[in-house]
């Protein structure tokens, strides 16, 4: 995809168009911050920034590059989503995105929007976020030049909607994303979603079903680094871990190591999952200790939207463990 990205802009200079050259190196740049969890080799930082330089020099007063721009510079913010400045930077890329009239744009500020939300723990909002994204693109035909975006909604709205705790809306986008024709031979993505909520919901039986097919596709992908996919895995090894079957849960423990999933990733899911088994198993106190770190310390997008259920359990683990600050979480 970078490298397509690269050429669009190649191609659009020799037409002329600076403007839309910008906008594809820009979409490039936004790609190495942002989608990270689909890369075998992941592109150093550097990379983006002499994307954004050369997509700034190419921009004009072009409103669609310029969002482009901004929106990369979002996703780009080494303080993290919650940092006031990206916040301000984001919020300009949704308004931008809106008056240039360019949908994929926009779907693409809105995610940020909804990093930074998340972020902020408040994962409510982002998920209403992500449902006026789906909203935004549902009119679109499925082609090449939105295929990503309606992709990663359909994540977005399940995974935001998880963490939210409303699990009926989080099981109709999860069965949609099952039932694209797009991922028909590929069951490690098409049941992905669907995995975590039947997890969470208590319905094992399905979960572990649904985990056959998803190692089925990756091991046929060639067992491929995925570090997005390490939530349904995590899962899985948690609805192993609630039926007894250690064995299993090592395995899918091991598949978790396998995807090349990062600590930071991990403190969010990794610890809520353990918890959840560690407190089933009557170990209140093992399960305080797992989630060692406060609610507000999961500041990225990818822990945040884990932090209502992460307090929750460790307020449960607190009381149950006669913790003498029990008070204080709850």
């Amino acid at each position: 995809a970078l490298r397509l990205r690269r050429a669009a802009a190649d191609t659009a200079l020799l037409a002329g168009d600076p403007a839309r050259a910008a906008q594809d190196l820009a979409d490039a740049a936004t790609m190495i911050h942002r989608a990270p969890g689909i890369m075998s080799l992941i592109p150093p930082p550097e990379e983006a920034d002499q994307l954004i330089a050369a997509a700034r020099d190419l921009a004009g007063d072009d409103t669609a590059a310029r969002a482009a721009i901004l929106v990369a510079e979002a996703f780009r913010a080494e303080a993290g989503f919650s940092d006031p400045a990206t916040i301000s930077v984001t919020e300009n890329a949704v308004r931008l995105a809106r008056q240039a009239g360019d949908v994929v744009i926009e779907s693409a500020a809105l995610d940020a929007l909804t990093a930074v939300q998340a972020g902020l723990g408040r994962v409510i909002d982002a998920a209403a976020t992500c449902r006026r994204r789906a909203l935004l693109l549902s009119p679109l035909p499925v082609d090449a030049a939105v295929g990503f975006e309606l992709f990663d909604t359909m994540n977005m709205v399940a995974e935001t909607s998880i963490g939210a705790g409303d699990l009926g809306t989080a099981r109709r986008w999860a069965e949609r994303i099952r039932s694209t024709p797009t991922f028909a031979e590929e069951g490690h993505i098409a049941t992905a979603r669907l995995i975590v909520v039947d997890a969470l919901a208590g319905n094992l039986h399905d979960a572990i079903a649904g985990s056959e097919r998803f190692r089925e596709g990756w091991e046929r992908s060639g067992r491929r680094p995925a570090s997005n996919l390490g939530m349904a895995a995590a899962a899985v090894a948690m609805t192993h871990g609630l039926t007894g079957d250690d064995e299993a849960r090592a395995e899918w423990l091991g598949i978790i190591d396998a995807l090349t999933v990062s600590p930071e990733r991990l403190s969010g899911y990794g610890a809520t999952f353990d918890a959840i088994v560690l407190l089933h198993r009557g170990n209140a106190a093992r399960a305080l200790d797992r989630m060692a770190a406060e609610p507000d310390d999961l500041r990225r997008w990818i822990t945040g939207i884990w932090r209502q259920w992460y307090a929750a359990l460790k307020a449960e683990a607190a009381v149950r463990a006669d913790h003498t600050g029990a008070a204080g979480h709850l």
